[in-house]
């Protein structure tokens, strides 16, 4: 006689846990009472299907409300707080990775109260992330959208330090360049470009005429920033001389 185990039933692109006894899904009842993300399945023998497992006797499901922070930098250890209710001091938590729906666990779980717990995780790739929260007695959640991501922190190829010169009164040519998975945009957050030239924010190009006609050294910190709000800093500088030797293109 074949023994059929509970499975969890989450939607595609997910995948099922278990499929013991399952083909393709064909096996699953989703007519009589359709099931959710995160459901339990039990085999039903009279109906010769899968179907949603009555919750066990005295079970309490977890409720998730939220996840903060919301994104996290690839391969970087971080701590999440998520908080909700009926959470418990054994509460399990998984990450699962809605492309490939494969489940990730943390580093750690911090109990601190029924509303709240701190995960220790360090994502290893880059992802929309469920979460799914069970309780010692079997109540589970997962949550209805994918509440973490985690992408590329952009990063600069242009070394940090002199990325050129030119003399007072001519025009400068001068760039930095950062990239990551997705658009940067550049800003000068400390610091200040040598009078007369500004920086292209899309492009991080450096252009203009120098009109201070005064020989010094520029010092600046210029911010890549990605559409995912991650930054990096980058610190240059530009020497403005008195000498004749022309304008600079620098990368």
């Amino acid at each position: 006689m074949a023994v059929y185990k509970n499975i969890k039933y989450v939607t595609m692109p997910e995948a099922v846990e278990h499929t013991d006894g399952v083909s393709a899904l064909a096996d699953v009842d989703t007519v009589t009472s359709t099931p959710n993300d995160g459901n339990i399945l039990s085999w039903s023998a009279s109906a010769s299907k899968w179907v949603p497992a009555a919750p066990a006797s005295g079970s309490t499901l977890p409720v998730f409300t939220s996840v903060s922070p919301s994104s996290g930098i690839t391969d970087t250890t971080l701590n999440l707080t998520i908080t909700g209710n009926n959470f418990t001091s054994l509460t399990q938590v998984e990450l699962v990775d809605t492309s490939t729906g494969i489940y990730y666990i943390p580093n750690s779980i911090t109990f601190n109260n029924s509303t709240s717990l701190v995960v220790n995780f360090t994502p290893s790739t880059n992802a929309n992330y469920k979460i799914r929260i069970e309780n010692t007695d079997g109540g589970a959640v997962i949550s209805a959208t994918s509440p973490f991501t985690t992408s590329t922190a952009p990063t600069f190829s242009t070394a940090n330090g002199s990325i050129g010169s030119m003399n007072i009164g001519e025009s400068g040519n001068f760039s930095v360049t950062a990239t990551s998975d997705s658009a940067v945009t550049y800003a000068v957050t400390s610091g200040a470009l040598p009078t007369g030239l500004s920086l292209n924010t899309s492009t991080g190009a450096i252009t203009g005429t120098e009109t201070a006609g005064t020989p010094t050294t520029y010092n600046f910190t210029i911010t890549a920033t990605d559409a995912e709000s991650q930054t990096v800093d980058g610190v240059f500088s530009i020497n403005v001389t008195a000498g004749a030797t022309g304008g600079g293109q620098f990368n």
